[in-house]
């Protein structure tokens, strides 16, 4: 028997909503919340009702999530797939074209902006807007779609933040 567990078997401290919201408000008013941009392309396909999408990285499961019809599934660079409902999905990405190597994809270049900070702390699970648990490990990025509205709190693992976004350098 293996007596080792993956950090997906072990057990992690679970954060309340309220809980992040105040982790990100704290942030925010320390001044350590930065504005960042979307500087990637992306792989998208239109998702199959029910279909379940577990959002891996480096092996790790980081969320899971149904799709419902009309979503869309997003691979980023990395290999990592997320569900976007296809309202936040027309805003957020622009289409380049044909994905020739995969078929069943399309390329996008990624639109829009996020509000971060890098979390410091103990190993975490949240809730993501979306309803479905999410790992937050230390160094990893908490994010905001808007500056000072917390109904869109989430978490990007950092190297998957650090292939996907820069640094706005506006002052906003």
């Amino acid at each position: 028997m293996n007596d080792q567990n993956s950090d997906s078997e072990k057990k992690f401290e679970e954060l309340a909503r309220e809980e992040v919201i105040e982790l990100y408000k704290k942030a925010l008013n320390n001044d350590l919340v930065k504005k960042y941009e979307k500087s990637t392309k992306v792989l998208a396909r239109n998702a199959n009702d029910g279909e379940i999408i577990i959002t891996s990285i480096d092996g790790e499961e980081r969320t899971k999530n149904k799709a419902k019809a009309g979503d869309v599934i997003v691979k980023n660079p990395s290999g990592e797939e997320y569900i976007v409902t296809k309202e936040k999905f027309n805003q957020r990405y622009q289409l380049i074209g044909d994905a020739p190597e995969v078929p069943e994809y399309k390329e996008y270049k990624a639109l829009g902006t996020v509000w971060g900070f890098q979390y410091e702390g103990p190993n975490v699970k949240i809730e993501a807007p979306w309803g479905e648990e999410q790992i937050v490990k230390n160094g990893d990025m908490i994010v905001s779609l808007n500056k000072n509205e917390y109904d869109d709190i989430y978490s990007i693992q950092i190297d998957v933040f650090k292939d996907t976004y820069k640094k706005n350098e506006n002052k906003d």
